[in-house]
């Protein structure tokens, strides 16, 4: 028992020696002049500056609609607002607001929603591969439900794929008042 509390005397006299002898040779570092008055110079004032506006529009259909595009970073669920009623388009951000009733294109990871007679007929689209490296579920603002025109069979789909259909967005609430999704998009179809 009093071995450690020795051999922790000896390693901290040990790191102390070997500090000390490190510090002796080296060189003295220069000194800095202190500041004199006020170094910011309030005298001086900036050029007019213009406010950068952002134009968004509908990207034509051989473009692809970025998963950044549908980020709605301050959403509150009904739960957390005052009203607790459902978000419209309107209420969206306007780089998403204006692809409301637009048919688009978006790319993504599709998993599979609703199947019947081992046909694909409804899917999820989401920002990130299922089981990735950033492990967390894909929160509403990540995903877009997908309502296929033609039922897929299984085996053609990969796992990252493009859809094209019309997008409607606002907020689609359960019976319950729950949010089942922001983003849907119907008539969709896998892009070859």
């Amino acid at each position: 028992m009093q071995l450690l509390p020795y051999a922790l005397t000896l390693a901290a006299a040990a790191t102390f020696a070997w500090t000390t002898s490190m510090l002796s040779g080296a060189p003295e570092l220069p000194t800095v002049a202190p500041l004199r008055g006020d170094p910011i110079d309030r005298t001086r004032t900036l050029p007019d500056t213009k406010e950068v506006v952002l134009e968004w529009s509908v990207p034509a259909l051989d473009e692809e609609v970025d998963f950044e595009r549908f980020a709605f970073d301050d959403y509150d669920p009904p739960e957390l607002r005052a009203d607790g009623q459902p978000l419209t388009p309107a209420a969206f951000p306007e780089p998403v607001r204006i692809l409301h009733g637009a048919e688009v294109r978006v790319a993504g990871y599709p998993q599979i929603a609703r199947m019947s007679g081992g046909r694909i007929h409804e899917l999820m689209l989401t920002r990130f591969p299922p089981g990735c490296c950033f492990g967390s579920m894909p929160v509403f603002d990540e995903w877009l439900h997908v309502t296929l025109t033609a039922p897929l069979d299984p085996m053609a789909l990969s796992s990252g794929a493009v859809i094209i259909g019309t997008l409607d967005i606002g907020e689609q609430l359960t019976e319950d008042g729950f949010v089942e999704n922001l983003y849907r998009m119907s008539g969709a179809r896998v892009a070859p």
